[in-house]
């Protein structure tokens, strides 16, 4: 087990972006997987393999990439601040998070075959209100 972890963080060292990428994508793909056979209670037989490509595509494309700048960008910039990693927490949960989260809500839709108008019209009629709400629990419950 050492070797493998020696190994990957290797491979993050030599390749932070692609190791973003690949970590993202493969994370969303599998808890993807976690939530149809364990919420859902569908069987392996039954799973979506197409939603967990859509899933997954968006980690390794969008998310991922996103993230590993998103991240370096904090870093650089709280650098020798006090109460660094709150500050980068606060930032990140009031900043990237609702923008990722707006991101897949766009996305999602186009991936599953919808037009732009059909996104952008399930897009708006998302209840905002609960959104926000939402977004201030995260928040104070990462607090």
């Amino acid at each position: 087990m050492a070797s493998i972890l020696r190994s990957y963080n290797r491979f993050v060292l030599k390749s932070p972006l692609l190791a973003m990428s690949l970590t993202t994508g493969t994370t969303m793909g599998l808890g993807n997987i976690i939530s149809q056979t364990v919420i859902e209670k569908r069987t392996i037989d039954t799973v979506d393999w197409g939603r967990v490509a859509r899933f997954s595509a968006f980690g390794y494309i969008a998310a991922g990439p996103f993230l590993r700048y998103w991240y370096y960008g904090l870093e650089k910039y709280f650098t020798g601040v006090r109460f660094k990693p709150l500050k980068m927490m606060i930032t990140d949960q009031l900043i990237a998070a609702p923008f990722i989260n707006m991101a897949f809500l766009c996305y999602f839709p186009l991936a599953n075959g919808k037009s732009i108008s059909e996104a952008t019209d399930r897009f708006y009629k998302l209840n905002f209100q609960d959104y926000w709400i939402n977004i201030v629990f995260d928040l104070i419950a990462a607090i």
